[in-house]
């Protein structure tokens, strides 16, 4: 799929992701498994080089209706797994909404939905960071250039940043609030 001798494979990008998660929150691991072992939610076209950077989310609308469906094209770079782990986000953050019987995020400005998705990309980055050697990976590939961002990305992104600081500084047992109001920021 991927002619790089570097490329990682799509299930080694979800255990990375579900081991980032694990070592931040077991929840929200569990969560991303749940997630990410659900071949209903994942549209995923696996690329040698992105055309088009498909990547989005597509929520669901309410409890009764078919859970949201991630779309991407996984090119089996470290961005990808951090793409990945933005649009699993999205997906998350619509399940606990749901779940506390919200329509949809479709009800959150843009500004809101991005900072849920940043939140969990943020703690996939860090992970990574901190425990991927790869010969391609760069600070380009996990951390977001603020000033490349639209004004209202660069507060989801900041928002996000802030809120996972906090939450770190936070004993791990105590997390769980920091997270939830993270993720469906109604509980707030």
């Amino acid at each position: 799929m991927n002619s790089r001798s570097h490329y990682i494979p799509f299930e080694d990008a979800k255990s990375l992701i579900i081991a980032a998660l694990n070592q931040f929150n077991p929840e929200l691991s569990d969560r991303a498994s749940g997630i990410l072992n659900d071949h209903d939610r994942l549209n995923i076209l696996g690329v040698v080089n992105p055309i088009s950077n498909m990547m989005q989310y597509r929520p669901a609308r309410d409890a009764d209706s078919l859970k949201g469906i991630i779309d991407l094209e996984y090119d089996g770079r470290p961005s990808s797994i951090v793409w990945l782990a933005h649009e699993l986000g999205h997906a998350i953050a619509d399940d606990i909404q749901i779940e506390n019987g919200h329509a949809s995020s479709t009800l959150f400005s843009d500004e809101e939905n991005e900072a849920q998705a940043y939140f969990v990309q943020q703690i996939v980055s860090q992970y990574l960071k901190e425990n991927l050697k790869h010969p391609d990976m760069s600070d380009d590939d996990l951390n977001r250039d603020l000033s490349t961002m639209s004004a209202w990305r660069r507060a989801a992104y900041t928002s996000a940043s802030e809120t996972l600081q906090k939450a770190i500084a936070t004993p791990t047992i105590e997390r769980h609030g920091i997270i939830l109001q993270a993720l469906d920021q109604r509980l707030g």
